[in-house]
């Protein structure tokens, strides 16, 4: 008599979505492929993603964004309170429509990618309500301002 081995099936995973931008910050995708890498469903795009820490003296630092990479930039609040990030019109860099730009207390903001037919220039916003630095703590990076280069 011969064995004769039974054809089992096993369910065939869906396929992720396919993406033109890598996934969002802290989504289970991101973990996933922080986890393993090779299991990446989509083409690498090379991109570069900053962040901009809110500490009780500013912002951290002057972020300086590449056009031509299309570079991403999202805000972490370290504060007890939520802050609004605003842009005037005509200082919007980004691709994404113009909008103020929440950051609530102790996370982050969405993330916003810097348009490509932007100018070469410093871009400045306020933050609301501004943050004031304690006293002898020293200020943050100056005026707060989005760099973009080519």
């Amino acid at each position: 008599m011969q064995h004769v081995k039974e054809a089992t099936t096993r369910p065939v995973p869906k396929p992720l979505p396919r993406s033109p931008l890598p996934p969002e910050p802290g989504s289970e995708l991101a973990r996933e492929l922080l986890r393993a890498p090779e299991k990446m469903p989509f083409p690498v795009f090379y991109f570069w993603m900053q962040q901009v820490k809110l500490l009780n003296t500013g912002p951290d630092h002057i972020p300086t964004l590449s056009r031509k990479r299309r570079d991403r930039l999202y805000w972490t609040n370290t504060l007890d309170r939520g802050y609004t990030i605003h842009f005037a019109p005509a200082d919007w860099p980004f691709s994404e429509p113009y909008q103020d730009i929440l950051v609530p207390a102790h996370g982050d903001s969405a993330m916003f990618s810097i348009f490509s037919g932007q100018a070469i220039r410093d871009y400045r916003y306020s933050i609301i309500p501004e943050i004031v630095p304690a006293t002898g703590t020293g200020g943050g990076p100056g005026d707060p301002v989005v760099s973009v280069q080519d």
